[in-house]
């Protein structure tokens, strides 16, 4: 079991290296910046905005998009952080934050063993790494996911409940999941 952890934790290290060597290659698509335009449509607003007078000009629209990581990029934004490294930063740390919650998720519920195949089996396609990078709030949406599992695993009906709540504040489709 010390060797599987330690076997682990070299993995997700190894892995969080090598995919912040990919840092100028961030942010992946047109999805992230979609997301900044409102962050930063929210620090000028001076709050959560309601209302998309840029996405369906000229009359726009009431915001449908749930605000959760539009808060979280305008928070970095008012830090300070220019725009791209603010989509950068998030999308660099977004896989090994859902391979960190899989991995200590996957642990919890099934032992080490099952956690280090879990972890195998998510590193292997790319592609999936690139999907979630670009739809963001998608991305946000899984860690909470993950985390949800594991309160409903622990019996831990109010955690479970508020994961789920910050998942629709995350993303309208992926509660329903």
């Amino acid at each position: 079991e010390a060797l599987l952890s330690r076997l682990q934790n070299t993995m997700l290290l190894a892995f969080t290296a090598l995919w912040l060597t990919r840092w100028p290659l961030f942010p992946v698509g047109i999805d992230p910046a979609y997301h900044l335009c409102i962050a930063r449509q929210m620090v000028e607003a001076g709050g959560v905005l309601t209302y998309e007078w840029g996405e369906a000009a000229p009359l726009g629209r009431p915001h449908l998009y749930p605000p959760l990581l539009h808060v979280l990029l305008a928070g970095l934004l008012k830090l300070g952080c220019p725009p791209i490294t603010a989509l950068r930063l998030l999308s660099a740390v977004l896989i090994p934050g859902v391979l960190g919650s899989i991995y200590v998720v996957m642990r919890r519920l099934a032992g080490a063993g099952v956690a280090l195949a879990c972890l195998w089996m998510a590193m292997m396609p790319f592609g999936w790494m690139l999907q979630v990078t670009q739809a963001m709030a998608s991305g946000v949406a899984l860690l909470e996911f993950l985390w949800l599992v594991a309160a409903l695993a622990a019996h831990r009906r109010m955690a479970a409940a508020c994961l789920l709540a910050l998942m629709g504040y995350t993303h309208l489709g992926l509660p329903w999941i």
